[in-house]
């Protein structure tokens, strides 16, 4: 009944968390590789970068040093299930992962206004009829409680629904009328033949001496051609308030005029035809009665909801909405002709009032307006939901500003609306924020109003720069600068420049497309270049090199003398090319070389200005770890300038 809803409510982070967790909490560090590999990239691709990740940016990291295995199967059937609840395919989550994986997973991934119901419904249709799953988890995330009452039947559904106008709609005058109304549709046109009872066979035995009459079709037939067909009039003139079957005499006449001359006396053919009208007004009476319900039933169950997203796509009323909205002109009043369009194939599929419409009617002009009981119904109803929004708008809608305003974000009135033209008018709500942290609480508050927040909220023309002036200050003023008024961010360091490119991608729940909020670029820095050339020649030579290289390759001698590379291991760089720990005390003395020491600590991960030695004989205190354990961003070495 509702518009189309999203799969889950939650980004693929989120999503990969709570399945983790359903399936194998264990894997919680796995979480990158998963997202990794969900994102397209190979197997291969995700677990090196996952190593580097791990690795905190160490040259000499060994490999399998990830606290996981990545051939764990668990991790295959979480990508699976992770796959199957972002798609809306519950059934496939339930299969794969179990029902106590599907009641989690079916659980978190509800909106959050909806799981205190729609948890229990979940779980209910797990474990009582796992079939209807990904239909009841589409009425669910509405709540379409007319469709769960179609899916679950009355008496399960409305043990759920918590709302005492939707449950006294549904499951009393309306249900009856539904109930009362499907009778009548159970037993089709046979059923009159039960109705006429014994009086229909009585016809021909009563008048069968009349000579020159043909015998009469059965009373089923007839009843099926000539009343069946009037019905959606009969409904309609009652709903306009005019009488309906009683006064329609030319129906009856006709009746009692075609059984009167086969073989039935006058008597007998009133008889017949008064029973076939007592059973038309019977449906009619049911129609209009399920028609008039419908009304209070799907504002509460299908418009009222949608109030939160109307009050974004129509913030301001369009010049003339008094006009259409009094001329009912719903396809060309938006954003109501959605949910016009919706109400009528919603009431059109629930509500079967037979007969005849007016472009279908044989005999002659037939006009009204509406021109069928559903659109009369959906008249009303969006009546309704419009006076509602009107009224819910003035104050709704200032508490969204309010809301907005503490988060950086102001309304942006498009341009084209200073002219009030209908024809490029834009009643939508826009906001524009001044900071990236705004512009994402925007964008999640307006999803969670039942509309893409990406498209209502936009990023100023300073967020960027704001952001950059944050992030630089966060790496420190030591080894990166912003661009004065730009978003680029230039560090003299590599794995600088990696930990910048992290800060600029947005976060997990950003559409797809959202691409590098910031320019993170690597400066020249000759000084450090130097210092590199110079570490590296240190470790070349403590480590049993002799020469120097000529060659790209190494492999010919050099003008020092006859040349050997390094070929053991008592020394190494850390993540920091120009720090040098080696596995004991002595062995740069040894080797006649005297580096000053590292910086004691190094939280903010600067890296030292020249080559030193960390002392190895030094137990590392909780602050040593906690500044290495800062990972550096993975490919910091292979950034390029």
């Amino acid at each position: 009944m509702a518009l189309a809803l999203p799969a889950h409510a939650l980004g693929t982070g989120e999503l990969v968390d709570v399945v983790i967790q359903a399936v194998e909490p264990q894997l919680a560090p796995a979480k990158p590789l998963v997202v990794c590999l969900i994102g397209g990239k190979s197997m291969e691709q995700c677990v090196q970068l996952e190593l580097q990740k791990q690795a905190g940016g160490l040259q000499q990291q060994a490999a399998g040093q990830l606290p996981f295995n990545p051939n764990d199967s668990h991790i295959q059937q979480v990508i699976t299930i992770v796959k199957a609840a972002a798609a809306g395919q519950w059934l496939e989550v339930l299969n794969k992962g179990g029902p106590t994986v599907a009641k989690m997973v079916g659980c978190a991934a509800l909106p959050p206004g909806v799981k205190s119901v729609g948890c229990p419904i979940v779980e209910y249709v797990v474990d009582h009829n796992k079939s209807l799953l990904d239909k009841a988890y589409v009425a669910v995330q509405g709540p379409d409680w007319w469709a769960l009452v179609e899916l679950l039947g009355p008496q399960t559904a409305c043990n759920f629904i918590p709302i005492p106008e939707i449950k006294s709609t549904l499951c009393g005058p309306f249900g009856e009328a539904l109930a009362a109304l499907a009778g009548f549709a159970e037993g089709g046109v046979n059923a009159i033949g039960n109705f006429l009872g014994d009086l229909a066979g009585a016809i021909v035995s009563f008048t069968e001496d009349l000579a020159g009459q043909s015998p009469p079709m059965a009373a089923e037939k007839y009843y099926a051609e000539h009343w069946l067909p009037h019905v959606h009039r009969y409904v309609m003139s009652v709903l306009s308030g005019v009488k309906g079957i009683e006064a329609d005499s030319w129906v009856y006449g006709n009746c009692v005029s075609y059984f009167d001359s086969h073989k039935a006396s006058e008597a007998t053919a009133k008889k017949v035809c008064s029973r076939m009208q007592s059973h038309a007004k019977a449906l009619v009476d049911s129609s209009v009665a399920a028609v008039k319900a419908a009304v209070p039933a799907y504002l509460a169950a299908a418009l009222r909801p949608q109030l939160p997203r109307l009050l974004i796509l129509n913030f301001e009323r369009q010049p003339g909405e008094a006009v259409k909205l009094g001329e009912k002109n719903w396809p060309y009043l938006k954003p109501y002709d959605q949910l016009y369009s919706q109400c009528l194939m919603d009431l059109r599929k629930r509500i079967g009032v037979p007969g005849w419409l007016p472009n279908q009617y044989p005999y002659g002009k037939w006009t009204t307006q509406p021109d069928s009981a559903w659109k009369w119904a959906c008249d009303q109803g969006m009546l309704a939901i419009v006076q509602e929004l009107n009224g819910w708008r003035q104050k709704g809608g200032q508490q969204l500003l309010a809301k907005m305003s503490g988060f950086g974000c102001q309304r942006r009135v498009p341009s084209d609306n200073q002219a009030q033209n209908p024809t490029t008018f834009n009643s939508k709500l826009y906001l524009a924020c001044d900071t990236y942290d705004g512009y994402d609480a925007c964008r999640r508050e307006i999803t969670a109003h039942g509309v893409p927040g990406h498209e209502q909220c936009e990023a100023g023309q300073q967020a960027g720069v704001k952001l950059a002036a944050q992030v630089a200050a966060e790496l420190g003023t030591k080894r990166c600068t912003q661009v004065p008024g730009y978003t680029e961010i230039r560090c003299t360091r590599p794995w600088k420049v990696a930990q910048c490119r992290v800060r600029a991608m947005p976060p997990d729940d950003a559409p797809a497309w959202h691409g590098a909020r910031l320019s993170c670029q690597l400066k020249d820095d000759p000084q450090f270049t130097a210092a590199q050339q110079q570490a590296q020649q240190i470790l070349f030579k403590v480590n049993g090199g002799v020469g120097s290289k000529t060659d790209a390759l190494g492999t010919m001698p050099g003008e020092a003398g006859p040349w050997k590379g390094a070929s053991e291991d008592n020394c190494r760089a850390t993540w920091d090319p120009l720090a040098i720990r080696c596995k004991s005390d002595d062995v740069l003395a040894s080797h006649q070389v005297s580096l000053p020491k590292c910086p004691l600590y190094d939280l903010n991960l600067d890296g030292a200005d020249q080559p030193c030695a960390v002392q190895p004989s030094r137990a590392r205190t909780a602050r040593d770890a906690a500044a290495t354990s800062r990972a550096v961003p993975a490919g910091l070495l292979s950034v390029q300038p």
